[in-house]
């Protein structure tokens, strides 16, 4: 080799991390070439360029051709492969083949540029009683020939029971910033709860922003208590000297998303024991608790949740 294709060929490879490997080798052997022979010249070139990597777009952002571009046509019948690796779940932590169905459920058009199709996977054999299922989204950018996949993320959190979710909703906060709002619940035992949770969603793609903050709870249906209380006629003291009257906890927490701020209205009963065991002193709950979504983490900016103390 010359001394000039030396050069030709160390000045190539200085661009091969810059630019990509396959378009850049494609050029390194057309230059490297051109200095012996036009035939092989143009045959190489055309082969290389069309070794190169291609993208493949969607015309619509309709579920089914999106799904259809990042799983294949046969998503609905066909269980693919995904990576549930960062859940903080002993089952799927660190998991990153799991095999099952997905299916679509929102398109978020974040702007002209950006979208967003969430997801939802039902990762277990059948509906057992503790079967949560998990949420993905899957960024989708646009340019002049169409849109095509720019970030995939298969799992950013487990909700709900029994293989369903939980009511989920889609909200505008501000102009590029969504949130999709997951309000789940959980019985067991007579014990029932409830959680809100909120997916972020902007140009930057999909981030967790408050995972299951407690909005509900309802305990007597395990232990009996409040239902002791209702037939009580002086429900501020209750005396309980023989410990026959459980914990009673009826919180119920009404939310709603206003532009950047959640806002959640509690109401209920509770009651502690003072001291523990012989009297109850009977609460009544009533407060507003409001968090700040004008990032995308919630922080809390006014009251206290009653069942969190956050």
């Amino acid at each position: 080799m010359s001394k000039r294709d030396v050069s030709i060929g160390y000045a190539l490879r200085s661009q091969l991390s810059d630019s990509g490997l396959l378009v850049q080798t494609a050029t390194f052997f057309c230059l490297n070439i051109k200095y012996r022979a036009i035939v092989p010249l143009l045959f190489i070139c055309i082969l290389s360029v069309g070794c190169a990597e291609k993208r493949t777009y969607s015309q619509t952002l309709e579920r089914k051709a999106l799904m259809s571009l990042i799983f294949g046509a046969d998503y609905e019948s066909e269980p693919k492969a995904l990576d549930f690796s960062n859940l903080d779940n002993p089952q799927f932590k660190n998991k990153s083949n799991i095999k099952t169905t997905i299916s679509p459920e929102y398109v978020v058009k974040v702007d002209e540029q950006n979208a967003v199709l969430l997801t939802q996977v039902n990762p277990y054999d059948s509906d057992c009683h503790m079967c949560q299922v998990v949420h993905g989204a899957y960024q989708f950018q646009r340019d002049k020939k169409g849109w095509y996949l720019h970030t995939r993320q298969d799992a950013i959190v487990m909700t709900g029971e029994n293989g369903l979710s939980g009511d989920t909703s889609v909200h505008k906060l501000s102009d590029g910033r969504f949130a999709l709002a997951i309000d789940s619940g959980y019985c067991g035992q007579g014990l029932c709860t409830r959680a809100l949770t909120l997916v972020h969603l902007s140009s930057s793609g999909a981030s967790l922003m408050l995972d299951h903050l407690p909005i509900g709870h309802d305990n007597d249906g395990a232990w009996g208590g409040c239902s002791a209380i209702d037939d009580i006629e002086d429900k501020t003291y209750i005396e309980n000297e023989k410990g026959e009257i459980r914990e009673c906890r009826q919180i119920v927490g009404k939310w709603r998303l206003d532009k950047n701020q959640l806002l959640v209205d509690f109401s209920g009963r509770e009651t502690n024991d003072r001291p523990i065991g012989w009297r109850k002193i009977h609460t009544r709950i009533k407060q507003r608790v409001v968090y700040s979504l004008a990032s995308d983490k919630a922080e809390r900016i006014a009251g206290v949740n009653p069942l969190s103390k956050q």
